[in-house]
């Protein structure tokens, strides 16, 4: 065999002797029960002299049973050169001791392993295998006992050959054979670990460690250092949440293989005592009796869990007095109880309650209180009901709601009455204070559709409060408004051009679509001048009378004949008559009816400059630079004058 192809061989059978005893268990044959060795396979290629010691682990077979076992492990040499004896050959590997003692399955025992030769030993290939002698011939699970041992490659080499080695990883924690405890129930253990894995200076660098826990793969929970160096250090945290026997596997890699080393660690669990907790009544609850009336009802609610074999008993007092608990579940692992007080005397009431099971038993209290007083006032809200629905027509003035309520105690009397609508205070009238009933009434007032509540509350001569609120709805009709079309009449039917500073007729008819003429003192007249770019002007507005509460310039009506003189500035202009009305009458809408655009031209040598120009300063509307007019929707409009509206 040649010295390329041992060191292949040694990396692969290296990579096997990584894995964890429990996974070789679980890979051996069906009806076998294997022992396992921490490395199964030690590459050695040297000149002589040389000189090693290495550990090597031997881990008894699973489910061996319970019992005290005398194995003995030797060595024997399975090839050497040819001129060299069997004895010489021997004389190279030696252990540390010849017998180990096993007590019972998947338990390790160390042996150290000693690899020496001198500087004239026979250059060559040598093998050997560790193995044990003296298992039963089955566990205790009827599978046959097997062992493949732990072999040893050699080569010696001359002078001139570089030896390479891979990792060498030792484990500081945890130890092997730790124990530790776990409490069901609890938070998961958190068993730190740490390792070292180095190489001598001539091998190469260590490129990347990792870890298992009993065949789960634990590497992202590592933190390292000195990876891409001979010497590494890793620690982490191993979470275990659950009773068994663990097998921690390190492991380190370079470019001639792995090196790794294990630690066994027992988890032990244990059941605490059982869990008990009161759901009703919460801590620190407070109850109300009102003199006279049906006592106060508190309900006893609580629930214990057992982690070991069940509940065995669940109890509670009051202030020490037995309370007589509804239970289910007794005798199993989740057990409930229940009972209700009806309490009518004030004071600090203290719930505890008992739960039991063969770990031991458990308490848990809760505090609440009871206090006595007069009952508070009933309040009905006779109307509006929740169901009332109330239909006004979109635009209007505000509608009047009047919402009517009776009230009573059983004891005393009633001495105030209070109502909001919509959380804002309005006055009511009432009948009746003073007295152990009343009567009364109140008005709110609704300029828009949605929803709104109404609250009543009446206080008692005692202080107590007494509160019934009702929400209804209010929907909002909207009317189609008629028809309306503008006749305009001459001179501005005609388009024809005005001299700058003349006054302007501005005549129109308004009909309603089938030939009948329309006398419609809401209708509005605005008149703006157009800018550069379109731009409007504020408007001058004018309406018949300050009809509907407009307090602006009147226009005339004659007849059917809506009449405007309106004065121009001197020089080019540009005008925008717009005509509209209010929808319904006197609301808050209106509706554009018509527009008709008219001119100016300069006369008397005056000669327009630009939008805006006034060479008269008669101080019409006129354009500014940065101003632009969108109608009437420019317009804020303000509550109280007429119908309610004014611009």
């Amino acid at each position: 065999m040649n010295s390329l192809f041992r060191k292949i061989l040694a990396i692969g059978v290296t990579l096997i002797g990584v894995l964890t005893p429990a996974l070789m268990q679980a890979s051996a044959a069906p009806g076998t029960a294997a022992v396992v060795y921490g490395v199964s396979l030690k590459y050695v290629e040297s000149t002589g002299p040389y000189s090693e010691t290495y550990d090597l682990t031997i881990t008894s077979p699973a489910n061996l049973a319970s019992g005290t076992y005398s194995i003995a492990v030797g060595v024997t040499a399975t090839s050497m050169p040819t001129d060299v004896s069997e004895a010489t050959a021997l004389s190279y590997v030696s252990l540390s001791a010849s017998t180990l003692t096993y007590t019972e399955g998947s338990q390790s025992q160390t042996v150290t392993v000693t690899v020496t030769y001198p500087a004239d030993a026979t250059i060559g290939a040598y093998a050997y295998t560790i193995a044990t002698t003296g298992w039963p011939t089955t566990n205790s699970l009827g599978y046959t006992i097997t062992d493949a041992g732990s072999a040893i490659n050699m080569d010696v080499t001359s002078a001139n050959t570089t030896i390479l080695s891979a990792p060498a990883m030792v484990i500081s924690a945890p130890t092997n054979g730790a124990s530790y405890t776990y409490t069901i129930g609890g938070s998961a253990l958190s068993i730190p670990f740490s390792f070292t894995a180095t190489t001598a200076s001539t091998d190469p660098v260590i490129t990347s460690v990792s870890a298992d826990l009993g065949g789960t793969d634990v590497s992202s929970s590592i933190t390292s250092t000195g990876i891409g160096t001979a010497s590494v250090t890793g620690t982490g945290t191993l979470t275990i949440s659950a009773a068994g026997t663990y097998v921690f596997t390190a492991t380190a890699t370079n470019s001639v293989g792995n090196g790794s080393s294990t630690a066994t660690i027992v988890v032990t669990a244990v059941a605490p005592p059982p869990e008990v907790t009161i759901s009703s009544p919460t801590n620190n609850t407070s109850y109300t009796y009102y003199s006279g009336g049906t006592a106060v009802s508190v309900p006893i609610s609580v629930a214990a869990t057992s982690y070991s074999a069940g509940i065995s008993s669940l109890a509670a007092t009051v202030n020490g007095t037995d309370v007589s608990l509804t239970t289910s579940g007794i005798g199993t692992t989740s057990a409930t109880g229940s009972a209700t007080l009806s309490l009518t005397t004030a004071g600090t009431y203290v719930v505890v309650v008992t739960a039991t099971d063969d770990v031991g038993t458990t308490t848990a209290t809760s505090t609440f209180t009871v206090t006595v007083q007069d009952p508070a006032p009933t309040v009905t809200i006779s109307y509006p009901t929740i169901s009332t629905v109330i239909t006004r027509t979109a635009g209007t003035c505000a509608t009047s709601v009047t919402f009517n309520f009776t009230g009573s105690v059983t004891t005393g009397s009633i001495s105030t009455a209070t109502a909001t609508f919509n959380g804002v205070t309005v006055p009511v009238t009432t009948s009746g204070i003073g007295t152990a009933a009343i009567t009364g009434t109140g008005t709110v007032k609704i300029a828009s559709g949605g929803t709104f509540t109404i609250a009543v509350t009446l206080t008692s001569a005692a202080g107590y409060q007494g509160v019934a609120t009702v929400t209804f709805t209010v929907n909002e009709t909207v009317p189609t408004p008629p028809v309306r079309q503008i006749l305009w009449l001459p001179p501005c039917s005609l388009g024809k051009m005005f001299h700058g500073g003349s006054t302007v007729p501005v005549r129109f008819m308004i009909t309603d679509g089938c030939g009948h003429y329309v006398r419609d003192q809401g209708v509005i007249i605005a008149i703006y001048e157009v800018c550069n770019g379109g731009k409007l002007s504020q408007p001058r507005l004018y309406n018949y009378n300050q009809y509907c509460g407009g307090s602006w310039d009147n226009f005339g009506i004659g007849g059917y004949h809506y009449k405007l003189d309106y004065g121009t500035g001197s020089g080019a202009h540009t005008y925008r008559v717009d005509v509209y009305n209010f929808w319904p009458t006197c609301s808050t809408n209106v509706n554009l009816l018509d527009s008709k655009t008219f001119t100016t031209a300069a006369s008397y040598g005056v000669h327009w400059n630009g939008c805006g120009y006034d060479d008269d300063d008669s101080g019409k509307n006129g354009c500014k630079s940065d101003s632009d007019w969108n109608g009437m929707s420019g317009y804020e409009s303000q509550e109280g004058h007429g119908c309610g509206w004014w611009w």
